[in-house]
């Protein structure tokens, strides 16, 4: 009968954590801008409320980034896997799509002014 409490308190506190684990994953800001690297240059910068495509293009390489609702997407690449294409829409602080074969990073950024990542000494 013991054991089986502890099993009990053991299953909770795991609960517990994986809801704690689970909310700060999701508490990141709302970014305002798209960064966008080629070669791992900024190239440009766009506004994410401001719904529009873009063409970037790396050689014979280009990726089509489209900004729409405040989220963006890769929606066509000339690259073969198609990885980047297959990603889900970004639209957090920190998120990113990379299309490796053209060797270009999306990212998101936010201009606002949050807590310490951290601190050094």
């Amino acid at each position: 009968m013991k054991k089986l409490k502890y099993d009990f308190i053991l299953i909770f506190a795991l609960l517990v954590l994986s809801g704690i684990i689970i909310f700060f994953m999701n508490n990141k800001k709302t970014g305002n801008s798209v960064q966008v690297y080629k070669n791992n240059e900024l190239i440009a910068t766009y506004p994410l409320d401001a719904d529009n495509e873009y063409k970037i293009k790396n050689g014979n390489e280009y990726n089509i980034l489209k900004i729409e609702n405040g989220k963006a997407k890769i929606i066509k690449a000339s690259c073969k896997n198609q990885i980047c294409v297959h990603h889900k829409c970004v639209c957090k602080d920190g998120e990113e799509i990379i299309c490796v074969p053209n060797n270009i990073i999306i990212r998101i950024v936010s201009n606002e002014k949050g807590d310490v990542d951290a601190v050094a000494k």
